[in-house]
């Protein structure tokens, strides 16, 4: 009995071991921009009550590279389906694309205002575009478009709806 739980013993261990390689850290080399709200959501629902202005984005780039020594621009479109800038929102002045990292900074803040003077509805999709790196991703590496965090869509809705 004693040679049956050595044996099965040493076989557990050299089970072990073996697998420990498997279980390797990959460090994601990727550079990207992704993004998303304080919560890390891409989607909201603007309802006309004060507590979504200003409402903040997070832009958020991640490199591997630590070499960067210049500005790195990331370009953003964003599209209204039955919603008007300057009459429903207003994208911030210093929010406009293309959003700017400067070295050592890796986050930016994308500011919109929501307008509550009319009772239009509608949607506002930020998307990211492109940048002056060539090798910048768009969103999470290794996701679908649909997830990956390369847009956020506002869904404004008056509050009688």
């Amino acid at each position: 009995m004693k040679k049956f739980l050595s044996l099965i013993l040493t076989a557990a261990a050299v089970f072990s071991l073996a697998s420990c390689g498997g279980m390797e850290e990959e460090f994601l080399d990727n550079s990207y921009v992704y993004i998303s709200d304080g919560s890390g959501n891409s989607s909201a629902t603007v309802i006309d009550d004060k507590k979504f202005n200003p409402f903040t984005l997070w832009v958020t780039f991640s490199s591997a590279k630590t070499d960067l020594d210049g500005t790195v621009e990331v370009y953003y479109e964003a599209v209204a389906d039955g919603l008007k800038e300057g009459v429903d929102y207003t994208i911030k002045t210093e929010s406009k694309s293309p959003l700017k990292f400067t070295p050592g900074n890796y986050v930016v803040p994308l500011r919109i205002v929501w307008e509550y003077k009319t009772p239009n509805e509608g949607t506002l999709t930020i998307k990211l575009k492109g940048s002056n790196l060539s090798y910048l991703q768009m969103g999470y590496p290794g996701m679908s478009a649909s997830t990956n965090k390369s847009t956020f869509v506002f869904t404004k809705k008056s509050s009688g709806n």
